[in-house]
């Protein structure tokens, strides 16, 4: 997941999600597409493409928050990893990954 806490419009904050499938570690090292998904707190949706934290073997995707306006509302976020491989199947980890933006001072 993320690390310390999380403010709006941080830069550089890494997330992290371990694809499993019922509690077993998912080998994703064969994946062509893999993404962190997350939806804000007014609702919206975006999808990020996300990177291996080693090889993929583990289950483990990451993605570095690049700019100021990807954590740009305090308040409760859902965050989601979806992988498909090229054989066509695809899925997506459960909603239960949520975080918190905390407000900055003006």
């Amino acid at each position: 997941m993320v690390e310390g806490h999380v403010h709006q419009n941080d830069v550089g904050t890494v997330f992290v999600v371990t694809v499993e499938d019922k509690g077993v570690v998912v080998d994703v090292s064969d994946v062509d597409v893999k993404q962190l998904r997350f939806r804000k707190p007014d609702g919206t949706a975006f999808a990020k493409d996300a990177a291996f934290v080693t090889d993929g073997t583990d289950g483990k995707i990451k993605y570095e928050v690049e700019d100021t306006t990807i954590l740009d509302q305090a308040g409760t976020w859902d965050l989601q990893a979806f992988v498909h491989w090229e054989t066509g199947d695809q899925w997506g980890t459960d909603l239960h990954e949520k975080f918190q933006v905390k407000e900055n001072l003006a």
